[in-house]
């Protein structure tokens, strides 16, 4: 193998591994959005539920005094 052949092998196996490791990050950063979307709608969720509560209890409330 001549030196040429060996810098083209080379250059092909670095090419291989920057793909695979930009695929990796990809994989990583899906990954990461989809549990912050998880857990941004379960914070959403528990928030209308607090609010929705407390509007109901102050209606009652008000209600119950008059």
């Amino acid at each position: 193998m001549s030196s040429s052949e060996k810098t083209v092998l080379g250059r092909f196996v670095s090419a291989c591994a920057m793909i695979a490791v930009a695929a990796f990050l990809l994989w990583l950063a899906v990954y990461l959005i989809q549990q912050i979307w998880i857990w941004l709608l379960i914070a959403i969720v528990l928030a209308t539920v607090v609010i929705v509560i407390a509007m109901v209890v102050r209606f009652r409330r008000d209600r119950w005094f008059r």
